[in-house]
């Protein structure tokens, strides 16, 4: 390519330019009016708490795993638990501040997509490409602000790594700029082990512009450079156990991947007919269907995507000739030839991309779609990459008709830009105006420490019974007796597996650990008991059973079991939770009455972590189920809510709306669930330290 080191772009500015403000406030506005109106549409507790959530306070807490027993199948996830320190520092370990972190990658990815697309294409696509980037469809809007910590995260580091490219090739090769290249693909790929069709699909465009002897050439900087980048992902591994690796290997070698024709057509045609169209998840905005919008931006998408095909197909066979050193695309002096060189080598990586992502879906057992709203967008994760160069595409388009002489040219530029704005207005819909509740993601804890016992117990990690004992000790006390619930409820997952739920035996398991902690383990016993429920009834059949034959012969522990009954596995989101509240009433009621007391102390246990969070809506939920309750059950709830203000934070504190709650001659009950609790926690002198 050429070596001059001229910009190639008329009008370039040291300071970004107006567009740039203008789309990057829109962004921020969006996600602000998200977060602090309808959280809840944003949030994946399951999937964002752990490990993304709990590592940085790993970080900065006494106790947790080695790094690498974090790491599962995406080294993203490391990455992001690394760049929430910052927020959790500045604004405490909470579910918001880790949001934070998809948010500022977005923010950084329009940035970088707007440059890219001015060095290639102008600045009037690039203001265009970072609005719509912007504005995006809902699945990527949605994406921003979830810490899935690779299928978003990754897209500032691909962007990055396109753009990084495109300097090399427009700037002339230095080592520096093939450093720079080389670092950011391995990185990428180390975020996301995705990225690879973006990187392979770089490298053959390096190879035709620099042909195969200069490629050789490069790869004295090209191939060092990308060994450091995706060091990281090989040390890990090798950590591991490959554990990457077997990920992939599950993934298109497992059952339901292959390539009989048969599997790969139906699968081919699912990806084009069923989940391309749905994948924008658009939701109905002014009384207009998201369907519609997500038919527009479809359309918008194979428009360009047919006006950009013959320009890309030319520079494929450019670059197929300059590879074999027939010739050497873009070398003349003429700055137009140069940049419309790189225009069409951009072309080429962002054509191809989706046609090869649907032969990798067609060819593995992925599984797309099948969440439920408000997280239908969690489907379609495999999409995020695609829309990212859909953006680039119609940007792209929308630019070179704009900038035509042709009065229909240009009409049609504007046709195609406005209709992807507006299908962008429908994220609008997104925000919640009348919310009782303002800015709930400050109020909801940023962290699951239970999940850390999934790590501890996993056959990946291969960890001996007694270094799990000792990890689970090492922890700061609240969140160690997580922990222990945690290893409670995967504890009776594993039993079941090896024998069903006849199998399920909560003394055999108390007796493997501390005896000080065996509540904590009998009340994760208890949480498992409930699951799975999907649809059906509030508590199995099958656990029902076994309910009433360890009541009956005595087991120990069992009251504590019951208890877990009443506390979901995952965080409960405000939004949800009038139907939780309203399930373990009914089952309180199920229940044999020799088990219901105990049930009623999980039950106030479980309220009085939820008045922990100190949302005044939660409050009023959590009187209402108190004014409901039996009288004769009213003190063994009192003393489970006193237990739940002691350990539903890392502080013990009873707070006005429990004492409001509680009858002034049936206090006694709360402070004694609270003093037990402390207890059981920090040890008779140390409570009173942790206030």
């Amino acid at each position: 390519m050429a070596r001059g080191r001229a910009e190639l772009t008329p009008g370039s500015r040291a300071l970004a330019p107006l567009g740039l403000w203008v789309a990057a406030l829109a962004y921020v506005l969006l996600r602000a009016a998200i977060l602090w109106t309808h959280f809840d549409e944003v949030a994946m507790p399951a999937y964002e708490l752990y490990p993304m959530g709990t590592l940085p306070r790993v970080l900065l807490e006494p106790g947790g795993l080695p790094l690498a027993r974090y790491y599962d199948n995406a080294a993203g996830q490391i990455v992001t638990g690394f760049l929430a320190l910052l927020p959790y520092l500045a604004f405490g370990p909470t579910y918001l501040a880790l949001k934070l972190v998809p948010a500022a990658l977005g923010l950084a990815a329009l940035v970088t997509l707007f440059f890219l697309l001015r060095r290639v294409s102008g600045e009037r696509a690039a203001t265009l490409g970072a609005l719509f980037f912007a504005l995006a469809p809902t699945t990527l809007s949605k994406y921003s602000l979830l810490a899935s910590g690779n299928h978003f995260e990754n897209l500032f580091f691909t962007l990055f790594t396109l753009l990084a490219f495109v300097r090399l090739h427009a700037l002339g090769r230095t080592a520096a700029r093939l450093a720079a290249a080389g670092f950011a693909a391995g990185f990428s790929i180390f975020v996301f082990l995705g990225a690879i069709t973006p990187v392979a699909l770089l490298f053959l465009v390096h190879l035709g512009l620099r042909g195969w002897r200069g490629t050789l050439r490069d790869l004295l900087v090209l191939a060092p450079a990308f060994a450091a980048g995706i060091a990281p992902l090989i040390a890990l591994n090798l950590l591991a156990e490959g554990r990457g690796l077997a990920f992939l290997e599950a993934k298109f070698s497992g059952p339901g991947s292959g390539i009989d024709p048969g599997l790969f057509a139906a699968r081919g045609r699912a990806f084009f007919a069923e989940h391309l169209p749905a994948a924008g998840t658009y939701p109905s905005f002014l009384g207009v269907s998201g369907r519609v919008a997500g038919g527009v931006f479809l359309a918008c998408f194979v428009f360009a995507y047919l006006f950009s095909l013959p320009e890309a197909w030319r520079g494929a066979a450019a670059l197929a000739r300059g590879a074999l050193g027939l010739a050497v695309p873009g070398a003349g002096s003429k700055r137009e030839q140069r940049l419309g060189t790189l225009r069409r080598s951009l072309l080429v990586v962002l054509v191809l991309y989706l046609p090869l992502t649907a032969v990798a879906f067609a060819r593995s057992n992925l599984v797309i779609g099948g969440y439920a709203r408000p997280v239908e967008c969690g489907g379609y994760r495999y999409f995020l990459p695609h829309f990212t160069f859909a953006i680039l595409l119609i940007a792209i388009t929308s630019g070179r008709l704009l900038a035509s002489r042709l009065l229909v040219n240009r009409s049609a530029g504007v046709a195609l830009a406005a209709a992807v704005l507006a299908t962008g207005t429908f994220n609008l819909a997104l925000v919640d105006p009348g919310a009782p509740v303002r800015n709930l993601g400050a109020h909801y804890e940023g962290s699951n420490y239970k999940q850390t016992a999934r790590a501890l117990l996993t056959k990946k990690n291969e960890l001996p019974h007694g270094e799990v004992v000792r990890y689970a000790e090492e922890f700061a006390p609240v969140l160690r007796e997580r922990v222990y619930e945690g290893l409670g409820f995967y504890g009776a997952w594993e039993q079941s597996l090896a024998g069903g739920i006849e199998a399920l035996d909560p003394a055999a398991l108390l007796e493997r650990y501390p005896s000080e902690r065996g509540s904590d383990l009998a009340r994760g016993f208890g949480v498992f008991l409930r699951q799975p429920r999907i649809q059906g009834p509030l508590l199995p059949p099958a656990s029902r059973e076994r309910l009433r034959v360890w009541s009956a012969q005595g087991v120990g522990g069992i009251e504590h079991v019951v208890e877990g009954l009443a506390s979901p596995w995952n965080v409960v989101l405000s939004s949800a939770l009038a139907g939780q509240l309203e399930d373990d009433r009914r089952l309180l009621g199920e229940l044999d009455l020799a088990l219901q007391p105990s049930f009623a102390r999980g039950f106030g246990c479980f309220c009085g972590r939820i008045l922990r969070r100190e949302i005044p809506t939660e409050a009023a939920l959590v009187a209402r189920e108190f004014a409901a309750l039996r009288e004769e059950l009213v003190e063994a709830f009192l003393f489970g809510l006193g237990q739940g203000l002691a350990d539903g934070a890392d502080r013990p504190s009873i707070l006005p709306s429990a004492l409001a709650l509680a009858p002034a001659q049936l206090r006694r009950a709360l402070h004694a669930g609270f003093d037990a609790r402390e207890r059981e926690i920090w040890g008779n002198g140390r409570a009173a330290q942790a206030r």
